[in-house]
């Protein structure tokens, strides 16, 4: 008999539909998850909420035994949840299997990551309308898509879509463990991404391609969750949110979008998270105030941002032990300290850490970061949702005397840049 958490209780459609109609609140389900693996050998599946970091809130592991898995998922809200092969995520990439719960069962067939596109999830209108979405993404983009990623695979794969010089570039990153070499590394890369000069004539070509191909894909999906107001849209809005990367974030345009499902479902957990991302978004940039905070350092005394950086060029450090590409960027960042702390500036390190402050210390202690260091303990304070930036490792953030954002991820050259011509003034 597969484990389960507790024996499957069922909720009549009548109660479920009188608790809907009688609360003020989000409905609830509870819902049977049951599944086959296909095409690969796995011992489990981590279970978590689409919108929960799964380093913060422990997830969920369901065994598989004999290809196949259940699971009884209590007091649940309607929303987009992640089944994931454990051996993935701890090795820190995984393939998410999307659902969304419903009361009573949901079933999955899960293939191997080569053959995710024959996932199939059945049980409960959300998931049916997912799988039509699915389908209906497929057969209108399907054929563009295998020919535009099938050529930049290609070059790719025979090194004709980069310069040479990004090519060895690339090379040089494989071929070191120094964090600090891979940081500046790719700071080269992203200053010749930013002249132009990073793709071959080929790679050029086939980036445009890939442009219109997004282009098209984006204004579709934008048009399905304006002519659908439903959980399966609220998860896309979020999800287009979560990852914007389309330059400037048009806030009024999403808000608006926002406005008509906050009004339909007023007590959803996207609800609340959502109005945060989208004040982020407005908050977070160049030319707005500091997001002011308290935070202990490793002796428990607490420190106010706004007060350490009063009357002077701050650089906001938001790092973690486990994100090598921050404490390569510290420490490019040391020398600049050290030139300029008796002339206006400083550095705030806050580390996200979680569970205990162990590899922070031991970290803290090889380094040795001049500078002031804040823990924000299993993100209890919030400073990374503060920043917009809730599911990213870290984050380094330029800010001036009068407490306004200058840049955002600065380069230790744009920083000494900045000193060096007030240092004239």
């Amino acid at each position: 008999m597969l484990a389960m958490n507790n024996p499957c209780r069922k909720i009549s459609t009548f109660s479920c539909y009188f608790s809907i109609i009688h609360s003020n609140q989000e409905p609830k389900v509870n819902c049977l998850l049951k599944g086959e693996i296909i095409d690969r050998e796995s011992k489990a599946l981590i279970l978590f909420k689409w919108t929960a970091d799964h380093k913060v809130k422990k997830e969920i592991v369901i065994p598989i035994e004999k290809g196949r898995f259940e699971f009884l998922l209590e007091d649940a809200f309607i929303e987009a949840y992640i089944l994931a092969f454990k051996e993935e995520t701890d090795k820190g990439g995984f393939m998410p299997v999307i659902f969304f719960p419903q009361d009573g069962e949901v079933n999955f067939k899960i293939h191997s990551r080569e053959l995710a596109e024959k996932n199939t999830i059945s049980g409960g209108p959300v998931n049916k309308e997912l799988m039509a979405y699915y389908a209906s993404f497929k057969e209108k983009f399907g054929d563009l898509k295998d020919t535009v990623l099938g050529k930049m695979k290609m070059l790719m794969r025979e090194k004709r879509y980069y310069t040479k010089e990004v090519n060895n570039l690339f090379k040089e990153i494989r071929s070191t463990k120094d964090p600090q070499i891979k940081t500046e590394t790719y700071q080269k890369i992203e200053a010749l991404k930013k002249q132009g000069k990073d793709l071959s004539p080929e790679g050029k070509k086939a980036n445009k391609e890939y442009q219109a191909y997004n282009l098209k894909t984006s204004e579709w999906s934008e048009q399905y969750i304006n002519d659908h107001i439903t959980y399966l849209s609220y998860y896309w809005l979020f999800r287009k949110v979560r990852f914007w990367r389309n330059g400037e974030f048009p806030v009024a345009k999403i808000l608006k979008q926002y406005e008509l499902f906050a009004q339909k479902f007023p007590h959803h957990p996207y609800t609340s998270l959502l109005k945060k991302r989208i004040q982020g978004y407005a908050s977070v940039k160049i030319g707005k105030d500091l997001i002011d905070f308290n935070a202990p350092d490793l002796g428990g005394n607490k420190h106010q941002l706004s007060t350490l950086a009063k009357d002077k060029v701050t650089l906001l450090n938001l790092w973690s032990t486990t994100c090598s590409s921050c404490i390569g960027k510290s420490r490019t960042m040391v020398p600049i300290y050290e030139d300029y702390k008796d002339k206006g500036f400083t550095v705030i390190g806050v580390a996200r850490e979680f569970g205990n402050t162990d590899k922070l210390v031991e970290r803290l202690e090889k380094e040795k970061f001049p500078w002031i260091n804040l823990i924000d303990l299993d993100g209890q304070l919030g400073i990374w949702s503060k920043y917009n930036i809730p599911n990213a490792s870290g984050q380094t953030f330029l800010i001036d005397e009068q407490g306004k954002i200058l840049e955002i991820n600065p380069t230790a050259g744009s920083i000494r840049k900045i000193l060096r011509a007030k240092e004239v003034i």
